[in-house]
């Protein structure tokens, strides 16, 4: 009887065990997958989050891209409306133009541009009528100094004087045909006030260059009164004799630069010696330009617009030369191609 008893006891313990074994089994696959679908999720959270910093940086690098090369889209910009009159401009590279400038537009602000890039997009809003040129100034009000009456490149940025001139000059000549927007700025006092401290206390020498800059750009503006330029001349002469010799070679293969250099000299022949032999000279040059070399992207770099807007501002009449309007389109969008555009 006892002996039944314990018999009795095994087999019901063994069934207990027997009853208990797939529970916790099922109890451990239950946990297995579970660990597996938050393993698997973690996994997926992690490609997640990678994907959205790549994305995002890659973005940003592209913002980067983009406004760093805002003043230089905003010089193209102002060479096709000069130029877009007289001229072949392929459709697709306008088109693919005004879709990066309205992108420089979005972005510029996330990026911390320049007072040089800042002055690029208003280039790109008033051609465009974005509608943002009063938030344009605004944003480039914080790089003016009231007190020096110039500009820094960088925001609150302590810089060398040399540089606010220099930056405030290149500033001036990107703005030169919008006095409704330059006007807002005292840059004719700033650099007229620089340049006659400097003549005043004998240091043209070490400054001679960027005298030598403000003086031709104070002459464009109608604006060279303001300055007490006439020791200056010393400086001045061994520059234009230079230009004289190159210009009045016969049959010499003309460029941009010459059209510049022959527009100096007409300019201190007529102020220092009161000859205007040379007042013609500037157009006539550029009339012989009859070689894409004379306007190649290749010879000028990334400044190609800034050279060809400086020229036709000494230019009196573009459609006198016909081989530039038939071939500035095909200069220009090359010039897109290789130093602006994007590559993914």
């Amino acid at each position: 009887m006892g002996q039944n008893n314990n018999q009795k006891n095994v087999k019901k313990n063994s069934d207990d065990n027997l009853s208990i074994l797939p529970e916790d089994a099922s109890v451990l696959t239950r946990l297995s997958v579970l660990f597996g679908i938050l393993l698997i999720a973690l996994i997926v959270v992690i490609v997640v989050i990678k994907i959205f910093f790549w994305v995002k940086n890659d973005m940003n690098t592209k913002a980067i891209s983009y406004v760093s090369q805002a003043e230089y889209y905003g010089e193209l910009v102002e060479t096709v409306s000069l130029v877009e009159d007289y001229s072949k401009l392929d459709d697709g590279f306008l088109a693919s133009l005004k879709d990066n400038c309205q992108y420089i537009v979005k972005k510029y602000k996330s990026v911390s541009p320049t007072s040089e890039q800042i002055c690029g997009i208003l280039l790109m809003d008033r051609y465009y009528d974005f509608g943002k040129q009063e938030e344009l100034i605004k944003y480039l009000n914080k790089y003016y100094d009231s007190d020096t009456k110039m500009f820094t490149s960088v925001k609150n940025e302590e810089v060398a004087e040399e540089e606010k001139v220099s930056c405030t000059l290149h500033i001036a000549h990107i703005l030169r045909r919008y006095d409704d927007v330059l006007e807002k700025y005292e840059v004719y006092d700033g650099l007229s006030i620089w340049f006659n401290e400097k003549v005043k206390s004998g240091a043209i020498e070490e400054n001679a260059d960027i005298l030598s800059d403000i003086f031709y750009y104070m002459y464009d503006e109608n604006k060279q009164s303001m300055l007490n330029y006439e020791e200056l001349e010393d400086y001045l002469v061994k520059e234009v004799v230079s230009y004289k010799s190159k210009i009045d070679i016969d049959n010499l293969e003309y460029n941009l630069s010459e059209v510049i250099m022959a527009k100096k000299l007409s300019v201190y022949r007529q102020v220092f010696l009161n000859k205007s032999d040379y007042v013609d000279s500037a157009t006539e040059i550029f009339e012989e330009i009859d070689k894409k070399s004379g306007f190649m992207a290749d010879g000028y770099g990334i400044l190609l617009p800034y050279a060809i807007n400086n020229t036709l501002t000494y230019v009196n009449d573009i459609e006198e030369n016909s081989f530039f309007t038939e071939n500035v389109g095909d200069v220009l969008y090359k010039y897109y191609e290789t130093f602006l555009k994007y590559k993914d």
